[in-house]
């Protein structure tokens, strides 16, 4: 395993052998943007000659060996990245809190003290997940059925419109067929 940075000049070299090898690699101190050659790593944009896998870096193609990993390492403490890269990657802050680690301690302690409080606490967080996915579906459930009665709206305008000028045009119509009928 070998530890690289963006502004390394030999980074490519060193992503290559590794993916060929099938090694971890960690790329750390990433700011806000990743290098376009790593996005095809990042989002696995694999080309297939026969059995085997080949990845675009660069200008070159890399034989993609299944065990290669890559980690990607930021000191920033509110990374915001793309959604691109948020889709293909997991990611995960490793920031400690005093808040967090006293959060922790009293877990285990009510744990070890009463684990019937320790079992209650449980099951309402998963009763309150439960209700958060619902509440989702049903906010869901909404705007579906809102901008169905929108479309419905516009489709009933669109033809009251279009009904609006067909009876005019027949009005004319039928007052023209009048007028040619009486010069006759």
């Amino acid at each position: 395993m070998q530890i690289v940075r963006l502004d390394q000049k030999d980074l490519i070299r060193k992503l290559e052998i590794a993916l060929e090898n099938g090694c971890t690699i960690p790329i750390e101190n990433l700011g806000e943007t990743i290098d376009a050659v790593l996005m095809p790593v990042i989002q696995r944009v694999f080309i297939k000659r026969g059995t085997k896998l080949f990845i675009k870096l660069g200008d070159k193609e890399c034989n993609f060996h299944p065990d290669f990993c890559l980690y990607l390492h930021t000191k920033l403490t509110n990374s915001h990245y793309p959604p691109k890269i948020q889709a293909e990657t997991t990611l995960i802050n490793f920031t400690v809190t005093m808040t967090g680690l006293e959060d922790q301690l009293l877990n285990l302690v009510v744990e070890k003290e009463r684990p019937d409080l320790a079992a209650l606490s449980n099951d309402l967080v998963v009763q309150k997940n439960g209700f958060t996915i619902k509440m989702k579906q049903l906010e869901d459930d909404i705007l579906s059925k809102l901008a169905f009665i929108k479309l419905i709206r516009t489709i009933k305008h669109d033809t009251d419109h279009k009904f609006t000028f067909m009876q005019t045009d027949m009005e004319n119509a039928s007052q023209k067929l009048t007028l040619n009928t009486n010069d006759k």
